[in-house]
């Protein structure tokens, strides 16, 4: 991939950062895009995976692929949410 070519990392991991940042983004659950990640990759380059599925939920806005999921705060700041 471009991004190992350009960071100097193994291609494999630039691979497995693209596929748990697409994970997190489109499901905006990053406890589960990262137990995902330690469980294939058995915990090799866990800080890489930690940092990629923190950019990419907050860059995700709030859409998911679960329509009934609701956010109760901001990915951003510090306030609530109001539903309305």
């Amino acid at each position: 991939s471009l991004f190992g070519l350009l960071t100097e990392l193994p291609v494999s991991l630039s691979a497995a950062l693209g596929m748990i940042a697409v994970f997190a983004g489109a499901t905006n659950c990053p406890i589960a895009a990262l137990m995902i990640a330690m469980e294939m990759f058995q915990g090799d380059g866990l800080p890489y995976f930690a940092i990629t599925v923190a950019v990419s939920f907050v860059l995700s806005g709030y859409y998911s692929l679960y329509g009934s999921q609701h956010f109760a705060f901001s990915k951003t700041e510090d306030e609530e949410i109001k539903e309305g």
